[in-house]
């Protein structure tokens, strides 16, 4: 499966149009059980090191928050990223952010399951929004997607 054949397919089951960037990333608006709606960044990445080096990997990935010092519990992130299958949650070191990401191997991947880990994803940056303080807006959502 291409890259573009599991955007299309998120696309289709969130009822969402998928917008294209200038660095090959995808972003799509992906519904969480609760009814919101979270842009989240598909592209693919190679794996560089170790056993699987040189293995192509689909990756999904939203926004979690700002301020990772707005979190009083930092359990609560493991407590949050242990109710996942495929996604994680961690501090970008170059920013204050927090970001909920997936990464699974591109190759044999299925619908149901790129399906599930976005949903994963999505699901878990609301989450992770809650325990920062902050909320998921979908009108600065919108304006990023332009």
């Amino acid at each position: 499966m291409e890259l573009r054949d599991v955007v299309d397919a998120l696309s289709a089951r969130f009822g969402s149009e998928a917008v294209a960037e200038e660095d090959g990333t995808f972003t799509v608006e992906v519904e969480t059980d609760d009814g919101d709606r979270v842009l989240v960044s598909v592209y693919t990445d190679d794996i560089e090191d170790g056993p699987a080096g040189g293995l192509t990997v689909l990756m999904l990935r939203a926004s979690a928050g700002e301020e990772i010092d707005a979190v009083e519990d930092p359990l609560a992130l493991l407590e949050a990223a242990s109710t996942t299958w495929f996604t994680r949650t961690y501090f970008e070191s170059e920013t204050t952010s927090l970001v909920a990401e997936a990464a699974l191997p591109l190759d044999g991947i299925s619908v149901p399951l790129v399906e599930c880990a976005a949903q994963e994803v999505a699901e878990l940056a609301v989450s992770v929004l809650d325990l920062v303080g902050e909320e998921y807006d979908e009108e600065d959502a919108d304006e990023d997607a332009d």
